[in-house]
């Protein structure tokens, strides 16, 4: 038999290179992906597209539902992009595919290292982290993907989108669950605060809560008055009086010295401004500050006001990055301030009767006096003053210190010679810190107003001198 004939080879078309022997014509990527491999692609941007979504609405919860720890443009960007390598993995784009492979494989590494190394709250997002990279992995690796693989590749990294938000909003709220704690165990039970003698009324504004005394919020200061810490924005902020009396300084003055203090413990504190403000009826001086800790950004300000020789401060800071709620804050502690000058007004009303019982002293210097001790009547201010001038005479000079001496032997001179003794012996005891009577007070008084007032008026007036700078000397601290 003959062999059967073969059909003539088609001549190639001109302009076209015949197809090397063996090998197929070349297909389009999405033509090249059979059903099995689109199977694997499908689910896998299915899950890029769930992890996108959830992205962009975690970054648009409100912060007093969850901590924002991502900035919302960066996450709306993060959104994006897992949208694009979403729609490049339908479209069946090898570097897509590529791209989440290569991105997966480190991520299970740095997921299994939280899982190892990580503390309690930490595991649980490095779980999620796995199981998302271990899906997406199976999901993406080879050619060909089962029915069997696709589910069970889709499950596992469905599982750590579901786990991963949840897992990520706990651990962001954790440091803030932790310090709504700490601040319970510390928190008074009253939110409102009163100092009569200081003048101080406060109620605090919403967000704020009072601190008990000797809380970690705060440094220890032994000048405070009243703590507290806003919950939302964890600003903190001292009410503090100046444990010494400055008569006639300035508030800037004061303003200098509170930020003096706080510069020893933040030496990187600098001032941003300065400006007076309105304390209710009173006025004070602000300053802003700024400084870091380890890269970290504070900023706050200081308040200073005055009542007669007595400073008050209101020192305030937050971090920069929490700015937003901690400013208003700030501004609403401030405002909720009430004030007054308790100090001013009594030395207004004992100023008068103290200078006509005791004739030695300036007003000045009995203004001292009451800002020390501002309950006391004038028989306890007059052995105030005998204490203090005691401690003060050591810083006369040697000139001043002789003319003290001839006075006093002029004061003591004049009087009865037991009323003489008598008193010696009762300057000794106060200077000696020991106990008298309110009797022996008012004795003391009536004695020594007597002699002064028979001295010459410039003998008087040389006394009163001497006397206020003695005073000051040991009162200011």
């Amino acid at each position: 038999m003959g062999a059967t004939p073969r059909p003539p080879r088609r001549p190639p078309q001109p302009g076209r290179a015949p197809a090397p022997a063996g090998r197929p014509p070349a297909r389009s990527s999405q033509a090249a992906a059979g059903p099995e491999r689109r199977r694997g692609l499908l689910a896998a941007a299915l899950v890029l597209f769930a992890f996108a979504a959830l992205t962009l609405v975690r970054s648009l919860l409100p912060e007093d539902l969850v901590v924002n720890t991502w900035e919302r443009g960066s996450a709306q960007f993060g959104a994006f992009y897992l949208t694009l390598l979403g729609v490049g993995l339908l479209q069946a784009n090898d570097n897509a595919r590529r791209f989440v492979c290569f991105v997966a494989l480190p991520t299970a590494l740095v997921a299994a290292l939280i899982i190892l190394t990580g503390e309690g709250r930490d595991r649980p997002v490095g779980l999620a982290l796995l199981a998302l990279s271990v899906g997406l992995f199976v999901l993406l690796i080879g050619h060909g993907v089962s029915a069997a693989r696709a589910t069970a590749g889709a499950v596992v990294a469905s599982l750590g989108v579901a786990i991963f938000f949840p897992a990520e909003i706990a651990y962001a709220r954790a440091p803030r669950e932790e310090a709504r704690r700490r601040i319970a165990e510390w928190r008074e039970a009253d939110s409102a605060y009163a100092r009569a003698d200081l003048g101080v009324r406060l109620q605090a504004p919403e967000g704020w809560v009072v601190l008990r005394k000797g809380s970690p919020f705060v440094p220890a200061d032994a000048s405070e008055v009243v703590a507290l810490v806003h919950e939302p924005s964890d600003a903190r902020a001292v009410i503090s009086v100046d444990p010494d009396l400055h008569p006639g300084e300035k508030v800037d003055a004061a303003l200098d010295r509170l930020l003096e203090r706080w510069r020893r413990r933040e030496p990187e504190l600098a001032e941003a401004g300065r400006s007076a403000i309105e304390l209710g009826t009173l006025t004070g001086s602000r300053a802003d500050v700024a400084w870091k800790v380890e890269n970290e950004g504070f900023a706050g300000q200081a308040v200073a006001w005055q009542d007669a020789s007595r400073t008050l401060y209101l020192a305030a800071w937050y971090e920069t990055g929490k700015q937003a709620a901690a400013l208003p804050a700030v501004a609403s502690l401030t405002a909720a301030l009430a004030l007054s000058k308790p100090l001013t007004a009594r030395i207004a009303a004992t100023v008068g009767v103290a200078a006509r019982e005791m004739p030695q002293l300036t007003p000045r210097a009995i203004e001292l006096l009451v800002a020390r001790r501002p309950e006391a009547e004038p028989p306890a201010l007059f052995r105030e003053g005998i204490a203090a001038i005691s401690i003060g005479f050591g810083g006369l000079d040697r000139e001043t210190a002789r003319d003290m001496g001839e006075i006093n032997t002029a004061l003591y001179g004049q009087m009865p010679a037991a009323d003489s003794a008598w008193m010696e012996d009762y300057v000794r005891r106060v200077r000696a810190a020991q106990a008298t009577t309110p009797d022996e007070d008012a004795r003391a008084m009536r004695a020594m107003a007597a002699s002064v007032n028979r001295l010459p008026e410039t003998s008087r007036a040389h006394l009163r001198t001497i006397l206020e700078a003695a005073v000051a000397s040991a009162l200011r601290g």
